[in-house]
């Protein structure tokens, strides 16, 4: 074959190619999970930015995961809901998968309408961390406790009747006197400083305290490595009561969505290989014998490179791959003709 013939065949074959790795990143339009989870992350008040597990408002909620929705207050801060307690979020670490909440019921005042603990469940994806400390808090308590008791208040049970109330570090036995107890988590250095004096039990309150939340930080990370977008699907499976939904991980990517991770070569990738091929084989003269080997051979090495087209084709327009594909056979029947 004449150097002029081969430098068009070539050249027919570089534009075939760019127009394959053009398309490839242009032509397919975005899977819409991945563009919605990637072009919307939580933003609240200070919250900014945040990204899986967490969803809520205008990020979908396959963005992150049921248990962690997020609703913002007049633009200012978001609440979450853990079991029975709604809680403001004061911070979110995604680097440690830590928040630092406290709960809307005690924000604007020590005395709850509902006397619930703060008790997380053993099964929930959210954990306390190592600086917590517990404040435990009695209600509706006679004068004859609240007078032997330093750290005491009134709060209003029942409606309009005041009643003594005071906080302790620890439930001593037999404490008898008041109606019910609770207890609510604080942060380490507000729990020291408010014995101190230096911070009031409000104040205590609202510095919140840490929790440890289930991200599903190896799976996540695995799938951001690999291009995608973190997030969530159902499966639904068949039991005696009927059909039941499941929550699970899905990595969002730009083709469509992978249990674990995006795959990790590209089409492009391929064609850049192809062209290395002709090139390398056009230089060394070894035409015939290369492309023998790698289109009619069946050999082990042949085989992989079939089943690498095949896996990766269906990434580009279809159309432009059998194009690049049918002009380097014709290339190669040039070849054997010349």
């Amino acid at each position: 074959m004449s150097p002029q013939l081969f430098q068009s065949s070539l050249a027919q074959f570089i534009t075939l190619l760019l127009i394959f790795i053009i398309c490839t990143k242009s032509c397919h339009a975005e899977e819409e999970r991945y563009k919605n989870c990637r072009s919307h992350p939580y933003n609240c008040g200070s919250i900014q930015g945040v990204k899986y597990p967490f969803w809520g408002d205008e990020r979908q909620g396959f963005c992150g995961r049921d248990e962690f929705e997020l609703k913002c207050i007049n633009n200012q801060y978001p609440i979450i809901q853990i079991d029975t307690l709604t809680f403001r979020v004061l911070k979110i670490n995604t680097t440690s998968s830590t928040m630092t909440i406290a709960r809307n019921d005690l924000w604007n005042g020590v005395c709850p309408k509902e006397f619930i603990s703060t008790a997380l469940k053993a099964s929930s994806l959210f954990t306390y961390d190592n600086m917590v400390r517990y404040l435990y808090m009695f209600y509706g308590c006679t004068s004859n406790v609240t007078e032997q008791v330093l750290y005491n208040f009134t709060c209003p049970i029942n409606g309009s009747r005041s009643s003594g109330a005071f906080f302790a570090s620890f439930v001593g036995q037999n404490v008898t006197g008041c109606d019910v107890n609770i207890v609510v988590p604080v942060l380490w250095t507000a729990y020291e400083e408010l014995w101190n004096g230096k911070l009031t039990l409000q104040q205590a309150f609202n510095q919140g305290f840490n929790v440890v939340y289930n991200a599903d930080d190896v799976v996540c990370s695995a799938c951001e490595a690999s291009g995608g977008i973190c997030g969530s699907g159902f499966d639904f499976s068949q039991s005696e009561d009927g059909y039941v939904t499941s929550e699970k991980f899905l990595c969002f990517c730009q083709d469509q969505p992978h249990p674990l991770a995006c795959d990790g070569a590209s089409a492009a990738g391929m064609g850049m290989l192809l062209m290395c091929i002709i090139i390398c084989c056009y230089r060394r003269k070894l035409w015939s014998n290369k492309l023998i080997v790698l289109w009619k051979k069946k050999t082990e090495n042949d085989q992989n490179l079939e089943s690498f087209i095949r896996h990766y084709k269906a990434l580009a327009p279809k159309s432009v791959l059998r194009m690049i594909i049918l002009h380097l056979a014709s290339v190669h029947e040039l070849i054997q003709s010349s």
